[in-house]
């Protein structure tokens, strides 16, 4: 069974305090948000991540590099720069790990095993977690191999995405969300990662020429519609629920009023609802007050 991308920072919680013997492998396609919530769960810890793209990691990076030591003028085991910056509580990243050669998986199966880095240090009390796109057939990695890991797959969820995607930008990504895919035989996949990038390089253009050119571009790699539906949320106003939402939260009563779901509302479910408010008056007065940007507003796009 798939789990939604919202589960990773759950489940690294509840192994986090257990780093020494489990370390989990997050399977999932290209782009679908894997290291996302990584990144966020160690946000929230305070600690770092220290991370190797092992399908571009030459052995030296894990297993460190031999070099003359000046003073004993003898060769010595030095540990790569990221390695030796770990501390107790930090987390050691390995992405991409089912693409990474013979050799590289062997230097991680080695560090995951014996806590020892290649200089002969010990490893500091570090999470070790790993991730990595699926493979053709899991039966080709070794059971001792598999064995080191606890796999868990991940499905592309568009709720999860869409609320990391809303505060992050400020825009709802609702007209392309179920436009995403997490496979294709096509070279262009439209993954999360991938409108991501795509929303910003729109989002920055700064002439007609420019936004020309990245039109031609996104219809290219697609078709004109996903551009169209790109423009559309680089262009979006606020809806008037979210300014409605934003106008009650800035005002002392709001906390005792439910809002967090206007945006699926329609207006007339939430003036019903607001005028069922012993403070209906107050907030009238705070209604009356906003510049709603309907005219602006594209009736096109269905909230």
């Amino acid at each position: 069974m798939k789990l939604s991308t919202n589960m990773v920072r759950p489940i690294l919680e509840t192994m986090y305090d257990n780093r020494q013997e489990l370390v989990p492998c997050f399977i999932g396609a290209p782009g679908i948000g894997k290291t996302q919530g990584l990144y966020e769960f160690a946000r929230d810890k305070g600690v770092n991540v220290v991370t190797f793209i092992l399908s571009n990691t030459v052995p030296s990076e894990i297993s460190g590099i031999r070099m003359p030591d000046q003073e004993s003028k003898k060769l010595e085991v030095f540990d790569d720069s990221r390695m030796a910056s770990l501390k107790d509580g930090d987390i050691l990243f390995f992405d991409e790990i089912l693409e990474a050669p013979p050799m590289i998986w062997s230097a991680c199966l080695t560090l995951i095993q014996d806590r020892i880095m290649a200089s002969g240090r010990k490893l500091p009390d570090v999470f070790i977690v790993a991730a990595s796109n699926p493979v053709a057939s899991p039966g080709v990695i070794p059971a001792s191999t598999r064995d080191r890991f606890q796999f868990i797959e991940l499905r592309y969820d568009s709720s999860h995405w869409r609320s990391w995607f809303k505060e992050k930008f400020g825009v709802d990504p609702k007209i392309i969300a179920d436009q995403i895919q997490e496979d294709s035989d096509q070279y262009n996949i439209l993954t999360p990662r991938r409108v991501v990038k795509l929303y910003t390089w729109l989002k920055q253009a700064e002439s007609d020429a420019e936004i020309d050119i990245i039109a031609r571009s996104i219809s290219a790699m697609f078709d004109s519609r996903i551009y169209d539906l790109l423009s559309r949320i680089v262009n979006q106003v606020k809806t008037p629920q979210r300014q409605i939402k934003e106008a009650l939260e800035s005002m002392s009563i709001a906390a005792d009023i439910s809002v967090d779901q206007f945006e699926e509302w329609s207006l007339k479910d939430i003036m019903n609802y607001l005028q069922e408010q012993p403070e209906w008056d107050a907030i009238a007065e705070t209604l009356s007050k906003v510049q709603f940007e309907d005219k602006a507003y594209d009736k096109s796009i269905r909230y």
